[in-house]
């Protein structure tokens, strides 16, 4: 079993995205550094991606020659440590071969992977409130255990920015009156027929700078160019809230309600 706790760190662009040059990446945006062909985030560095190529890619760790009888599921269930709780509960948790129904509560919720190389999945909407404001096409989206933000197009997430009344600190960070944050809209994400809501205080972390508080929105833009691209990514700030499971045997990925 390992534990990861998920903290803000310096800004860094991973090569996996190759984002271009007017891409905005908050200042607390974390990402690994995995191979071209990995998974965004710590299931790629430790090679639990979906292979890119399945006949000629290798098979990853979780999959390998000698596989033990509970890796031989492939799963790797992965729930995200609250900063507002971080006192109090332990950090982030995987756990190999299984879930741990401790952490979350109901069944799981389905999506087949949409990409091969990318634990990537198709999105029906981002709403803000009851009005879906982006996405209503459709788009896909990438869950990265190793991104601590919200992320998305730049134009899309300043609207939406916008929308919640949240103001531009400094580059690519925006924050609200930490007052308002009991009355901030829910955002909602529309994954296979089903919303995945957070309200303002899920979406938003209080932070303290020079002795006084402030509450910066865990969204950030992000620019990705074809053929990645465009792509919204869901990282620690939605998997704290809905415990998350990669399936690499269905190619899938589950996600259940966080406790």
């Amino acid at each position: 079993m390992e534990r990861e706790a998920s903290k803000a760190s310096s800004a860094r662009t991973s090569s996996r995205y190759q984002t271009s040059p007017s891409s905005r990446s908050s200042p607390r945006q974390r990402h690994c550094l995995p191979s071209p062909s990995s998974l965004p985030g710590l299931t790629g560095c430790w090679g639990w991606a979906t292979p890119a190529r399945p006949s000629t890619a290798s098979p990853p760790s979780s999959t390998g020659s000698s596989p033990s009888r509970s890796s031989r599921r492939t799963c790797f269930p992965s729930t995200t440590a609250d900063p507002r709780n971080a006192p109090l509960k332990p950090g982030g948790e995987i756990i190999l071969g299984g879930s741990d129904p401790a952490y979350y509560t109901g069944d799981f919720h389905y999506l087949n992977v949409s990409k091969s190389g990318y634990w990537q999945i198709s999105m029906k909407g981002v709403s803000v409130g009851a009005e879906i404001l982006f996405c209503k096409e459709g788009c896909s989206v990438a869950v990265d255990t190793g991104a601590s933000y919200i992320t998305g197009p730049a134009g899309p997430i300043s609207v939406l920015m916008k929308a919640i009344g949240a103001a531009e600190m400094a580059e690519g960070e925006y924050v609200v009156d930490c007052d308002r944050v009991p009355q901030l809209p829910n955002i909602s994400f529309h994954l296979g027929g089903k919303p995945y809501t957070l309200s303002g205080s899920a979406y938003v972390l209080r932070q303290s700078q020079y002795g006084e508080d402030i509450c910066v929105v865990a969204f950030s833009g992000l620019d990705i160019p074809p053929p990645a691209g465009p792509l919204w990514i869901l990282g620690a700030s939605f998997i704290g809230h809905y415990y998350t499971k990669f399936d690499r045997r269905n190619n899938r990925i589950g996600f259940a309600t966080a406790r």
